[in-house]
């Protein structure tokens, strides 16, 4: 698999041969970043040690990284304050702008066929999430690189060609936050402005389960199935990306409707219990053993995402007081 490093060729000093057998197992083992010819260790057969790694990376993969800023034409359009009438909401309340309106501030800065995504290496699928690495050249130089990441279920509905589109455009998206295009969409002050005037946060019931949960939704949208709409909550901020700061459980309970309570299902708060020993029961991580995934970034996500739509509090909170023994 080719290399995502840097344009790099060089020679890295090591003087420890307690390091050979790191270096060996990290380098060799992780293909998603390594090809098993792109590095060479070199040994001192009289002091056994290791004296050289060299790093054989294909410059041509990198012309013209940061050789020169874009005419300020080019830049205008890029750097150009998004339409806030295109900023769309997740139902977590993230926002995000669409992925075609990515493409077209790109034709528009470069033309149609001045750009292009460029994939670097193949696929791969990890915790069913199909992950790949893309590269973005803009008037024949490179500009940017970054991981596409996609939900995927070999058994669901969605095939491997649309979970690869999906992939390539949260690439492009990443790829774009190095140009200057749509930066607004992260900071906070944007952020929590736009929410305070754009978005409300309701409560709405599952049409099957009848589980009820707190979306998010502008306020010139409505709520798609399967959820129906019932009552609006008094809030509509919404967490920044990454943000586990949550609402007090006496706060939640306020605003939840009063004429109908939540019923206990699958997914209620109190459906579930926690054993620190044993596997987990639903989610994306059921039959996981907790203790092989519990310092993982994506069990840490998981769980941010089950408090911010008050899933299973009783379980999230068990499994917090766990990890901050």
């Amino acid at each position: 698999m080719k290399s995502i490093l840097p344009s790099v060729k060089g020679t890295l000093k090591i003087n420890k041969i307690a390091l050979r057998s790191a270096i060996i197992s990290t380098i060799k083992s992780s293909n998603r970043y390594f090809s098993n010819n792109l590095i060479t260790l070199q040994n001192d057969s009289t002091t056994n040690k290791v004296s050289t790694i060299s790093l054989d990376i294909k410059p041509e993969f990198y012309q013209g990284m940061s050789a020169a800023p874009f005419d300020k034409e080019v830049s205008d359009v890029l750097l150009a304050p998004i339409d806030t009438s295109d900023i769309e909401v997740l139902p977590d309340g993230i926002l995000y702008l669409p992925e075609i309106k990515y493409r077209r501030i790109l034709n528009k800065a470069f033309g149609p066929g001045g750009w292009c995504l460029v994939p670097r290496g193949d696929y791969i699928v990890e915790n069913g999430t199909l992950i790949q690495s893309y590269a973005l050249y803009c008037l024949g130089r490179f500009v940017a690189q970054a991981y596409g990441e996609q939900q995927f279920d070999e058994q669901g509905y969605k095939s491997l060609g649309s979970t690869l589109e999906g992939c390539k455009s949260n690439a492009l998206m990443r790829c774009c936050k190095d140009i200057g295009i749509a930066s607004e969409l992260w900071d906070p002050v944007f952020i929590n402005s736009y929410m305070k005037a754009n978005v409300v946060s309701v409560w709405c019931e599952h049409h099957k389960t009848k589980v009820q949960k707190k979306l998010f939704r502008r306020k010139d949208r409505e709520i798609g199935y399967p959820y129906v709409e019932k009552t609006v909550a008094t809030s509509n901020t919404a967490p920044t990306p990454g943000s586990t700061k949550q609402e007090s459980k006496q706060q939640q309970d306020s605003k939840r409707p009063e004429t109908k309570p939540e019923p206990a299902t699958k997914e209620n708060a109190n459906s579930f219990s926690f054993d620190p020993e044993g596997e987990l029961q639903f989610g994306k991580f059921k039959g996981k053993k907790f203790q092989a995934i519990k310092d993982t970034p994506e069990f840490s996500s998981w769980l941010d995402y089950l408090t911010r739509l008050n899933i299973n509090p009783n379980f999230v909170e068990q499994v917090r007081k766990h990890l901050n023994k």
